[in-house]
């Protein structure tokens, strides 16, 4: 179905190939887009000197601006130029646009030219990150903040996807009737023939390997829960700065048999390497509605993670959580999985079509008011 001449605009400052999950809810969000007759074209950054300034991707028009890699105010101003241009040599071109991370550069953007009338059509700004120093609530510490807060306003929608954010968005001043509230999806079609495992001995995290995510605590509770149930494993799946630390410290723990490294796995890998393991753990300091949890829902798998961001709230007692930066509660949790664990104990039948990512684009298109 060609619901429009018009393409629709999808905006962040990273995309495909990039592997995070702001990343792969975009890349999610587009292609189920296409499924329904859209066009699709994406506006981000070049963050390869390889990357083509434009190319067309698996069905998608992808532009990219130069990747700016030092965010100082004088470079901020030189990218928000690029977008600005951009757009309004673009004005009359989309039908609506979707833009990821909310108030960060790309949605002042939108917002500010939405206020100067110069973009007619819709806009729906989503936050990607939570708690309490979520990119919401960070746009008060920036200079000329009010100002900044009033051109985000200008967006005709924005969207929460944790209880912070919202709360966020309405301490800066958002009307409610502006602020919708849909959580992040994926695809759920593997979600009917999937087994929920039958033991835990093969544990894994997938993310950024980043401190933020708790991946060092992770490795010591592990150590520790390797004294006890020594016939269990660990998997890191992932890239990021901490990579070499990382490895480091399995050497110094002495594990590098019971720990693999995977490295960067393409998302529609993902399923593969969740069919391999029996227990996601996710120990982060902050997180708003993680994909890596809602990926291994879909798989059947147990869930071990801190209580941040929308994770309690969507999925109640079904996950197991352990205390933030406490290495000895996450080995507790760990080790009573090896050892306690029901197969019987997990049904996630309640949440899954909520998870559907062609109801979350139900939900964003009826926000806009599209016909869908």
């Amino acid at each position: 179905m060609n619901h429009s001449a018009k393409p629709v605009l999808l905006s962040a400052y990273r995309f495909f190939p990039s592997l995070g999950g702001l990343e792969q809810q975009l890349w999610l969000i587009a292609h189920e887009l296409i499924s329904r007759g859209f066009q699709v074209e994406v506006l981000t950054e070049k963050h390869e000197p390889n990357q083509k300034s434009m190319e067309l991707f698996d069905g998608i028009k992808v532009i990219r601006l130069p990747f700016v890699k030092n965010r100082h105010i004088l470079n901020q101003i030189y990218l928000a130029g690029l977008i600005a241009i951009f757009l309004w040599r673009n004005r009359g071109r989309y039908q609506f646009a979707l833009v990821r991370a909310a108030l960060t550069l790309y949605s002042l953007v939108f917002g500010l030219l939405k206020r100067l009338k110069i973009l007619a059509y819709p806009t729906w700004v989503s936050a990607d990150t939570g708690g309490d120093n979520d990119e919401v609530i960070q746009l008060r510490s920036w200079p000329m903040a009010n100002y900044l807060i009033w051109a985000a306003k200008g967006n005709s929608i924005v969207n929460a996807i944790c209880f912070d954010n919202q709360l966020h968005f309405l301490q800066l001043g958002f009307l409610q009737k502006q602020i919708s509230t849909i959580n992040n999806g994926v695809k759920i079609e593997t979600y009917a023939r999937n087994h929920y495992p039958s033991k835990i001995r093969r544990f894994v995290y997938s993310g950024r390997l980043i401190k933020q995510k708790g991946i060092f605590e992770l490795l010591a509770a592990f150590a520790l829960c390797q004294q006890q149930v020594p016939a269990c494993f660990l998997s890191i799946v992932g890239d990021g700065p901490e990579m070499s630390n990382l490895i480091k410290l399995v050497e110094n723990l002495g594990l590098k048999k019971q720990v693999k490294f995977w490295g960067k796995i393409e998302s529609n890998k993902m399923a593969e390497i969740y069919a391999q393991h029996d227990c996601l753990v996710l120990p982060s300091y902050s997180e708003a509605f993680p994909m890596s949890v809602a990926e291994a829902i879909v798989a059947k798998r147990l869930v071990i993670a801190t209580d941040v961001g929308e994770i309690r709230r969507f999925y109640g007692k079904q996950v197991i959580y352990c205390r933030q930066r406490d290495v000895e509660d996450l080995s507790a949790q760990m080790i009573a999985a090896v050892q306690n664990y029901q197969s019987n104990q997990l049904n996630y039948d309640a949440f899954i079509e909520k998870l559907d990512i062609r109801q979350v684009v139900d939900r964003i298109l009826a926000t806009l008011q599209v016909n869908r």
